[in-house]
């Protein structure tokens, strides 16, 4: 369903914000929209961090994920969450900081 919301471009942002709203007090569905999302695109990302506020965390896997997507959703990644981005990259290892730092 995260996925399928993820990947519905049009109503995908809504549908992320519902499920951020109806299911947001549960850590794992929130990890789940985010390194989906850090696949998708950087307007999707931008949803999640104004929608879900403090309960939105970007942990390692969300790093990953967009270590391997585009250059714009770690752009955007790092301008809103520079220090979450720069632990949770410490935690993934040296290939993460590796693009980090290029």
């Amino acid at each position: 369903m995260v996925k399928a919301a993820v990947g519905n471009s049009c109503s995908g942002n809504e549908v992320i914000g519902l499920l951020l709203i109806q299911r947001g007090d549960e850590v794992n569905i929130i990890e789940e929209v985010l390194i989906a999302a850090a696949r998708s695109g950087k307007e999707v990302i931008a949803v999640l961090l104004k929608q879900g506020g403090a309960k939105v965390k970007i942990i390692k896997e969300v790093v990953k994920a967009a270590v391997q997507s585009r250059k714009e959703v770690m752009a955007l990644l790092l301008e809103q969450r520079v220090e979450e981005v720069l632990i949770a990259a410490v935690q993934s290892g040296k290939e993460v900081i590796a693009v980090l730092l290029k």
